[in-house]
């Protein structure tokens, strides 16, 4: 397994100390374990500008808008248990 350095202030390694021996893993598993958490949320997220459409043509932005459309008109359709538009 790769290996990686990071300083820390002494008070936060103290506080990941008491943790971990609370917890009964090392500060290694616990940090390791705060990564993993970090990274999996973030999985969510999308890169900035990932929805910019400033380089499509003309005919392809077209395309998208109506698609958008016609997805928005079918979930209004098959929506059963509120009158108020999803999208308002």
């Amino acid at each position: 397994m790769p290996s990686t350095s990071v300083h820390l202030p002494q008070d936060l390694v103290a506080t990941l100390d008491a943790l971990a021996a609370r917890r009964r893993v090392s500060r290694n598993r616990l940090i390791l374990e705060a990564c993993e958490r970090l990274v999996h949320q973030d999985a969510g997220e999308w890169p900035e500008g990932f929805f910019a459409n400033d380089d499509l043509p003309a005919a392809d932005l077209r395309e998208l808008r109506a698609a958008g459309r016609a997805l928005e008109a079918a979930a209004r359709r098959l929506r059963r248990n509120r009158r108020r538009s999803p999208f308002t």
